[in-house]
């Protein structure tokens, strides 16, 4: 797995498995091949083929395992602190555009 700060590019070969551990990543991205996935607690499993992904939130593991060879990207969210920074911003940017407007 190469990582790249908070994205990693992963390839497994077909019948190949990999676990992620509680929170390791929250969208997963399949590029090619496809990728079954099976979250911990949960009843249904899901399988990504080429150009589908999945976001998910929760610190439950992942078992992934290639049906074919398959390669995938892996990007973990942003923490909340930065999340609320973001949004924080994004709010006064649109209240100064809301006043430039209507002024």
């Amino acid at each position: 797995m190469k990582s790249l700060d908070n994205h990693a590019h992963v390839e497994l070969q077909k019948g190949e498995t990999m676990r992620l551990e509680h929170g390791n990543a929250s969208r997963i991205f399949c590029c090619e091949g496809s990728v079954w996935l099976t979250r911990d607690g949960d009843i249904g499993d899901v399988v990504l083929r080429r150009g589908q992904s999945l976001t998910f939130e929760g610190k439950r593991g992942i078992l992934l395992s290639a049906l074919e060879p398959a390669r995938f990207s892996l990007r973990k969210s942003p923490a909340v602190s930065e999340r609320k920074r973001n949004l924080a911003f994004y709010l006064r940017w649109v209240g100064r555009k809301y006043s430039a407007i209507f002024a």
